[in-house]
């Protein structure tokens, strides 16, 4: 699957509440790291909410299905 995405890539940022959601990738790395920043503070700073790399280590294989943030 690597080979078919930029190592190093970030999604457009969606809105939730106030805050922007995104996922990206860096390079060397196989899975997803979902992140969030606070809306309208371009110099926020960015909270990880889920790194699927660290959730994958110690597995072969790792699939998160779907991430939905809660209200």
């Amino acid at each position: 699957m690597k080979g078919h995405m930029k190592e190093t890539d970030e999604e457009v940022p969606y809105p939730h509440g106030s805050y922007m959601y995104y996922t990206r990738t860096e390079e060397g790395k196989s899975y997803k790291i979902h992140c969030r920043k606070e809306a309208g503070l371009p110099d926020a700073p960015e909270q990880m909410i889920l790194d699927e790399n660290k959730l994958a280590e110690g597995h072969g294989y790792c699939d998160v299905g779907m991430v939905a943030m809660s209200p």
